[in-house]
């Protein structure tokens, strides 16, 4: 009976070291993903299981502990067990957290064995160590295993000497299609012909789109072609037969798809360039039989896997990723404000890959990503996954995300040379408006506190190329030539839509500065890249890109927080590593830094220094966001304005100078209260931010421009 009581103690406790094998594989997986729901349901799961453990194990080896006993050591187990590793894998401590797990592994297999039985403990230790590893290493160091596999076998893409990008023609002249694509078919069928007339023309269209035209986006668009290349002509043109009279006789190529299958829609989309040819659905046909076009490929019955194992996919460009939504603030359908404003007709132009979004999980995208050049891009929107989720994904495949959303007729505006554009008055030098003339600064040996203050959100494409260009931000009333006014950029703008750049230096003052965001020409995080080679293209790009456009200032935005919840302000000084790949370079005088958690303010005014240059993290951040954990009087203007004027005025320590971030989209209303800002609100100004700061500021504070916050620190601060 003793025997067999034993053998019973035994099996209960290897099931037990199984389990938590398993329990700890899974673990691991989830918080190497930065999946805070998917780690907390499977601790869940980890305690019922040992809450049932504790019920059988009682009724087991009950003659050998007591109940009070069994449930004491059994819950300091658990509970130790949980505890550890979340702390350890919540702050990215990998290595120690295999550790751990090793130890709490080897413990119930101790405990079976260690009555004189040391060959059999060993043996079952060793299978259980060789288990671990087989668990855990994938999920723990998959990545890196497969950064090194994909640094000798995936080509490496290079940017710093031809772009990201394929321009379109330079236009000499521009249809204005009114007549808005409302129909899937009709939408997809104008955005190819758009990116051929982009690529093999110099006609060119540009459309009006759904909710974009009603804000006076596309109107945009010709406004800054007719200021700055006034000998682009402009027609109007109302109907589809008027428009492709144009050009029935230059396109005689068509890829036939059904309209209504989600699948064969995409297929056709990434075949447009190879094919040379538009896409034609199914419901639209009669179009190309009355023109006499030739059907070239005939995408029905295709879907996504057939066509990646297919000769096609090879043939595409794979350095850039686009991700599409096929329903949009719940829309029911393709059409109306939805496809007609994505980057349809860039990604066809440059031979890019056609993604679905949404629905699809962070592992499916990682499938894809891992299907990348290595330094791609992948370019759309975040369908309600974790942003910093998808961020993290795209790095740790050495792919930079670039976040866009009702971006329109970007293939157009891609093909205008800067070096061609005029004014009345000005003959631009390589497309430089900028005006760099220095404002009038206090003398240094006046003692000041000096406050850099910017604006968020300039990585997205879409805010850079609408929103930033409204009222409420960049020609707000409120700017002058004396309001310190800082913006956030995308760099991917110097290649997507130079034009806008030029409006921007148009519009500014010598107080105005900009910086690139988020640590690229998009939006990445340093410290989750491994390919070093990958990386070092990203920043020559970017360091291309800030020297053509007169910018020395990058922002970098990282997650090295626990979990995506609590940023941990002791751990700036471990991204020195990071901070110095951008610091290296003679474009870069220095860098902000904002962190993804705590409302970009969670390391409090940290600074390092890197290769002599200062790295600023926000102190505070102005930012409306009422109802979360981060919400606090830390980001009301009030508090800011107190602490700031009664902060330290010496020009020689680094507690003289404090870098805020003003979030993009928060703004004042006419009664001077801090609100959420939407592209729909009137009389909310984002800028009204900037003013109520400078107006609050005592003397001995001065805002300054992000060129002068970091020379000045540069010039004054003793390290």
């Amino acid at each position: 009976m003793k025997k067999i009581k034993e053998k019973q103690q035994k099996i209960l406790m290897a099931v037990f070291a199984v389990c938590t094998l398993i329990m700890h594989a899974a673990l691991s997986r989830a918080f190497v993903y930065g999946l805070l729901v998917e780690a907390l349901v499977h601790v869940g799961f980890f305690l019922l299981f040992f809450a049932f453990f504790v019920v059988f194990a009682h009724y087991i080896l009950s003659e050998r502990f007591s109940k009070r006993t069994l449930i004491v050591v059994t819950t300091a187990y658990v509970v130790s067990y949980a505890v550890t590793m979340i702390l350890l894998i919540g702050f990215q401590k990998y290595v120690p957290a295999l550790a751990v797990g090793i130890v709490y592994v080897a413990a119930p297999f101790w405990f079976i064995f260690k009555k004189g039985e040391e060959k059999k403990s060993a043996v079952c230790l060793s299978i259980a160590l060789v288990v671990l590893f087989v668990f855990t290493v994938p999920g723990y160091f998959r990545h890196l295993f497969y950064t090194a596999w994909r640094e000798n076998n995936v080509e490496l893409y290079l940017s710093e000497e031809n772009g990201y990008f394929v321009h379109g023609k330079q236009p000499t002249k521009i249809y204005r299609y009114t007549e808005e694509p409302t129909e899937t078919a009709d939408v997809l069928f104008h955005n190819s012909l758009q990116a051929y007339t982009s690529r093999h023309f110099t006609d060119q269209i540009i459309y009006d789109s759904g909710r974009e035209s009603e804000k006076g986006y596309t109107a945009l668009h010709i406004e800054i072609i007719k200021k700055y290349y006034p000998d682009v002509e402009i027609e109007e043109i109302e109907t589809q037969k008027a428009l492709l009279d144009k050009y029935a006789d230059r396109i005689d190529r068509y890829i036939l798809y059904d309209d209504s299958n989600r699948e064969e829609l995409f297929v056709a989309a990434n075949l447009c360039y190879q094919m040379n040819a538009v896409m034609v659905g199914k419901s639209i046909k009669s179009i190309a039989d009355k023109y006499g076009w030739t059907m070239v490929f005939d995408a029905t019955g295709w879907n996504e896997k057939k066509f990646i194992s297919s000769e096609y996919f090879s043939k595409l460009d794979n350095h850039i990723m686009i991700l599409m939504d096929s329903v949009q603030h719940n829309r029911p359908s393709y059409g109306q404000d939805t496809l007609m404003t994505e980057f349809w007709d860039l990604g066809m132009m440059n031979n890019s890959w056609f993604v679905y979004n949404d629905g699809i999980t962070l592992v499916e995208l990682e499938k894809r990503l891992s299907k990348l050049k290595r330094n791609s891009l992948c370019i759309g929107s975040l369908d309600g996954k974790a942003e910093n989720a998808v961020v993290a994904a795209c790095a740790r495949y050495s792919t930079t995300f670039i976040y866009t959303r009702y971006t329109a007729n970007i293939s157009v505006l891609s093909g205008f040379d800067l070096k061609k554009a005029t004014t009345e008055t000005t003959v631009l030098s390589n497309g430089e408006l900028k005006k760099t003339t220095p404002s009038a600064y206090s003398d240094d040996s006046v003692p000041k506190h000096t406050v850099c203050v910017m604006l968020s959100d300039g990585d997205n494409v879409r805010f850079c190329s609408e929103a930033l260009m409204s009222e409420s931000y960049y020609r707000s009333p409120l700017r002058d030539d004396k309001l310190q006014y800082n913006c956030g950029l995308a760099g991917s703008l110097v290649e997507v839509a130079p034009i806008f750049l030029l409006e921007y230096y148009d519009w500014m003052y010598p107080t105005d500065d900009f910086a690139y965001q988020l640590s690229s020409i998009g939006y990445t995080y340093p410290s989750k890249w491994s390919d070093e080679k990958a990386w070092e293209q990203v920043i020559n790009t970017l360091a291309r890109v800030m020297k053509e456009s007169k910018t020395s200032v990058v922002e970098i935005m990282d997650d090295n927080s626990f979990m995506g919840v609590l940023d941990v302000p002791s751990n700036f000084s471990a991204l020195k590593p990071y901070f110095d790949t951008f610091t290296a370079r003679e474009e870069i005088d220095g860098c902000l830094f904002i962190g993804y958690t705590a409302l970009y303010s969670g390391y409090r005014g940290a600074i390092c220094w890197s290769n002599d240059k200062p790295i600023v993290s926000a102190k505070y951040s102005v930012w409306f966001d009422e109802g979360t954990p981060f919400n606090s009087k830390r980001n009301e203007i009030d508090y800011i304005v107190k602490e700031i004027n009664e902060a330290p005025t010496d020009k020689t320590k680094k507690e003289a100078y404090t870098f805020i971030i003003v979030h993009g989209w928060s703004g004042l209303d006419k009664n001077g209260d801090l609100v959420h800002l939407s592209l729909n609100a009137e009389g909310i100004d984002n800028t009204a931010i900037f003013n109520k700061l400078r107006e609050s500021f005592d003397e001995d504070v001065e805002m300054v421009t992000t060129t002068e916050f970091i020379n000045r620190m540069r010039r004054n601060v003793k390290r």
